[in-house]
């Protein structure tokens, strides 16, 4: 068995949702994402994947924090229960809810509703989650379900929020501007989000593991903990296993935190080992113990309600 844990899709939504700039963008770009069964059964057999962890694709459709927040709701709403429907129709898929965060009242409504069938709650943009307090709510609801926090970071820095720590800020200057996505991961470090939510489970989605050192020696030169604990306790990664270091830094974080992933259809860069990644991990020098536990062990662990 082998789980994709990180394929992208759309779900054909019926009717108009809204006269929105998103259902435009959503028009343009769903035939790409969308899934024809044949198709799909194809591809999976190429990239000798069993089941796929089915993902928005979210910026490019709009899917955004910023997103106004009438039109987000009907989105989230509409999004979820046509991902609902399409995998009760395919069996072998699981799928991730799109929550718009901008009314964590109505996040929490849809992660009742969506618990028993979907693997995770799905946040986009770069945002410091850690310091949201209006967010408590959702945080809570999610480590009630055992349901995992899937973040994916693109973009710009999006920060609503008022109330952030001037030593974060001084933190947040300092950071390499090609890794500002990371202040979103401080943010949960550096707060109180993890003692108050001790079991939560957060995914960090298509960002390898390459850049722990980096973190854990910023964290140290700002005077702050070492944050390997926490992220070797409440996180876990999709990865990149033909990335430099890989190994190294697998052995660091741990093989039962790392989720294999092929970012399928995506044709970029992130996506362009697509067809060898199981054969890329299969060629690891690591045991087949922990090669198990990639394909597809640490994915049941993580939403412990696999068939």
């Amino acid at each position: 068995m082998i789980v994709d844990s990180d394929a992208h899709f759309t779900p054909k939504l019926e009717g108009e949702i809204t006269k929105s700039i998103w259902y435009e963008q959503f028009l343009l770009r769903v035939n790409r994402f969308s899934n024809p069964d044949d198709r799909h059964k194809e591809m999976r057999e190429k990239l000798f994947v069993d089941r796929q962890l089915l993902n928005p694709t979210a910026r490019s459709l709009g899917l955004t924090y910023s997103l106004e927040d009438k039109i987000a709701l009907q989105v989230m709403q509409a999004y979820n229960a046509a991902m609902c429907q399409m995998c009760d129709k395919y069996s072998y898929y699981d799928y991730n809810i799109w929550l718009a965060l901008q009314n964590p009242e109505q996040c929490i409504d849809e992660i009742k509703i969506h618990k028993d069938k979907c693997f995770a709650a799905y946040a986009n943009d770069i945002v410091y989650w850690g310091f949201a307090d209006n967010m408590k709510t959702v945080w809570q609801t999610l480590e009630y379900y055992k349901m995992p926090l899937y973040l994916h970071f693109s973009g710009e820095t999006y920060n609503p929020h008022e109330q952030i720590p001037e030593e974060f800020l001084q933190f947040a200057n300092s950071i390499d501007k090609s890794k500002k996505w990371l202040l979103s991961i401080a943010s949960l470090l550096l707060s109180d989000m993890l003692t108050e939510f001790p079991n939560l489970k957060i995914i960090v989605a298509e960002r390898n593991i390459d850049w722990i050192p980096y973190l854990r020696e910023l964290f140290l030169c700002h005077g702050f903990d070492d944050p390997l604990s926490l992220l070797k306790t409440n996180f876990w990664f999709t990865i990149e296993p033909e990335s430099i270091n890989f190994l190294e830094n697998a052995q660091t974080i741990g093989y039962n935190k790392l989720l294999f992933a092929t970012d399928w259809p995506h044709n970029d860069p992130g996506a362009c080992n697509a067809q060898h990644d199981v054969a890329t991990v299969n060629k690891l020098n690591i045991s087949v113990e922990q090669k198990n536990m990639i394909f597809y062990k640490n994915y049941i662990d993580l939403q412990n309600k696999v068939n």
